[in-house]
């Protein structure tokens, strides 16, 4: 990734996180009020978001282009030949889960912040994060090494829904999909199609857990009126081990450890700290954690990250 690249990837990151922080409440139950407003759209705004939104996705691609896999001479129009069955034993869903609901989510938000009412800036959000994931898996059709995959785009498409449910559902309102990444001692998979070790911490799986998080007082209906936390929540981790080669061999792990709720737990007032603590929304804070799965060692770790 070029040094460009990094910074303008931190430079969206924080216009959207900040547009997040704009609109987010702290107290995620109140989506029968949030459903409600009406849309008020602001133009400027509205083209703010429409700039950003075109030029981050124009670098992105030229990025693809000259530096990913995009840039191998295209061949013709292909589906996945197999290799999506095996490759990371499908943990790669999850991270296409987790990026279309970031990037619903986050677009969701900038449309909230432009004024548009909360069910169709959700909905909208959803929809463009899912044209997104297809359209990736329409160029993936035409790289050498890859094909276009149902799986992928499937996976992707539900991961983008998944702020649209949270603005219908008060139990989804209530919980959060989370990113944790940590390099142990053993390294990346070998790709199946290049025999080599990957080299990128997106292409990491072995060293990567994802999570879906469920704040616990707010549905547990008996904790409602204790002074039980209301940041605390439970969160169950999915990740691989170091036997994952990309052929199919491996074994997936489980993990039950406690979360944050950064948003709950420390409340910010001001619109710059509130950026700041809703730009960790989708980072799993280390906590205790039990790891257990098939073929795999029952294990509590004091902290797992």
């Amino acid at each position: 990734m070029t040094q460009n690249f990094k910074i303008l990837f931190l430079f969206t990151f924080w216009v959207q996180s900040y547009s997040f922080a704009h609109t987010q409440t702290t107290d995620s139950t109140q989506i029968e009020a949030d459903s409600a407003t009406k849309s008020h759209v602001y133009p400027k705004r509205l083209a703010i978001v429409g700039g950003v939104t075109v030029f981050t996705y124009g670098y992105v691609y030229y990025y693809m282009k000259t530096q990913a896999w995009w840039k191998e001479n295209p061949v013709d129009f292909h589906f996945d030949g197999g290799r999506d069955k095996k490759y990371a034993r499908g943990h790669d869903k999850m991270g296409h889960f987790f990026l279309g609901s970031f990037v619903s989510d986050r677009m969701g938000a900038l449309l909230r912040w432009s004024g548009v009412e909360e069910n169709k800036a959700a909905l909208y959000g959803a929809l463009w994060s899912s044209a997104t994931q297809f359209i990736v898996e329409v160029k993936d059709g035409y790289a050498p090494t890859y094909g276009f995959s149902w799986r992928d785009a499937t996976w992707g498409s539900l991961g983008c829904f998944y702020p649209y449910l949270k603005s219908k559902s008060r139990f989804f309102a209530n919980t959060e999909v989370k990113f944790s990444y940590f390099p142990r001692e053993y390294g990346p998979i070998i790709d199946p199609t290049v025999r080599k070790r990957t080299a990128t911490w997106h292409d990491d799986y072995i060293n990567q857990t994802y999570w879906f998080s469920v704040n616990i007082k707010n549905n547990v209906r008996a904790l409602k009126d204790t002074k039980f936390p209301d940041w605390l929540n439970l969160a169950v981790g999915a990740s691989l081990d170091q036997y994952t080669d990309g052929f199919g061999q491996g074994n997936r792990q489980w993990y039950l450890a406690l979360d944050i709720d950064t948003k709950r737990l420390f409340k910010p007032k001001k619109l710059f700290w509130k950026t700041v603590v809703n730009s960790m929304v989708n980072i799993k804070i280390p906590a205790p954690a039990i790891q257990f799965g098939r073929n795999v060692p029952f294990k509590f770790y004091p902290i797992y990250y």
